[in-house]
């Protein structure tokens, strides 16, 4: 058993860090898995949460959800349930990063799954103090994510939000930009699916705006796009526009204009959507402000054929959004509806 998991842990490591999906790599993966089920008893709670990060993982990086990942999945599940007084921070962390993963690439939410991450949320507020921000960071991204596909918050799972929001001011000058973007595009989600902005989770947000500023120079096109929707999420629901996020903004804006080239349709979408949604919330169009828009406009021109009905939707509410708000005069903006309208027609079913 513990070979099982350490082979799929190293595949999915190796993978995770540009190694290419072979053939050979499919068929070790897909002979591998049957064993995991035939030995499913014999699995520890490390070996079990390895296995359940490995298989997301893999799955995450674009290998097929077969039957038999979904059956190691289904088998696996039960001894999260029956094994979980014995799980460390570390396997806590990954099990639920893992659930929302799979999750977030198509895995049914089922019974057994809804359970599991219902036994891991005690362990939360159990080993709260020992968590590291990387877990910190993973398990409120996991949660805000099932949450974001129709996982219920029960009074367990408010709990362990709640016990998790202290360790992040506790270690807020610990979070790398992965963390800190990861962190408040959770705080975002889990406040726009209902959870009750508290003083506790403003403290948690006021703390890391102020980390945005810092290390700026180090985030990448999908931390950015996080960041920028997250702050245009929390001020649609009645975040004060304080100093640290007028700060955040003005921080991230020249490097959306630096990497624009590496800004996918979804990325662009969204920036477009959450620049909009700040200007509706009187958030001050400065020069640079402008500046990012007309670049991100020409993004549009060019990916014109890659968005998604979506996008396309939330692009010309985000254009229309911003005319609405006086940035009419805006090069680009004409041409980036008229390269939209086709594929409006094109997708319209």
């Amino acid at each position: 058993t513990q070979e099982i998991a350490n082979l799929l842990w190293a595949m999915a490591k190796l993978v995770d860090n540009g190694q290419e999906r072979t053939a050979g790599l499919k068929e070790a993966v897909a002979v591998l898995l049957p064993h995991v089920n035939v030995q499913k008893d014999q699995f520890v709670p490390q070996a079990i949460a390895n296995l359940l990060w490995a298989i997301a993982k893999l799955v995450d990086k674009g290998l097929e959800q077969t039957s038999e990942i979904n059956e190691a999945v289904a088998a696996l599940l039960p001894h999260v349930n029956t094994q979980k007084p014995d799980f460390k921070p570390q396997g806590i962390a990954n099990l639920l990063w893992a659930m929302a993963k799979l999750v977030d690439n198509g895995q049914e939410q089922t019974p057994g799954l809804k359970e599991a991450v219902i036994a891991m949320l005690p362990q939360v507020n159990a080993q709260k103090d020992q968590f590291i921000p990387q877990h910190i960071a993973n398990l409120l991204w996991a949660m805000a994510k099932l949450v974001d596909n129709g996982q219920e918050r029960t009074p367990d799972f408010n709990k362990a939000v709640v016990a998790l929001l202290p360790c992040v001011n506790a270690q807020k000058d610990q979070f790398i930009p992965q963390h800190i973007a990861n962190l408040l595009w959770a705080i975002a989600k889990l406040v726009d699916k209902g959870l009750e902005r508290t003083p506790g989770l403003n403290g948690v947000v006021a703390v890391l705006l102020p980390q945005v500023n810092a290390q700026k120079a180090d985030f990448k096109p999908q931390e950015i796009t996080n960041l920028l929707w997250a702050m245009a999420k929390l001020a649609d629901s009645g975040l004060e526009k304080t100093p640290e996020l007028k700060d955040a903004m003005a921080a991230l804006l020249p490097h959306v204009n630096t990497q624009k080239d590496q800004f996918i349709p979804q990325h662009i979408a969204n920036l477009l959507w959450a620049m909009a949604k700040l200007v509706d919330n009187r958030y001050k169009q400065t020069p640079e402000f402008n500046e990012t828009v007309v670049v991100l406009l020409t993004c549009v021109i060019v990916q014109k054929a890659n968005f998604k009905p979506q996008e396309i939707a939330n692009l010309l509410w985000a254009m229309a959004k911003l005319v609405d708000n006086g940035q009419e005069q805006l090069s680009g903006l004409n041409e980036a509806v008229v390269a939209l309208l086709p594929c409006v027609i094109v997708q319209k079913a």
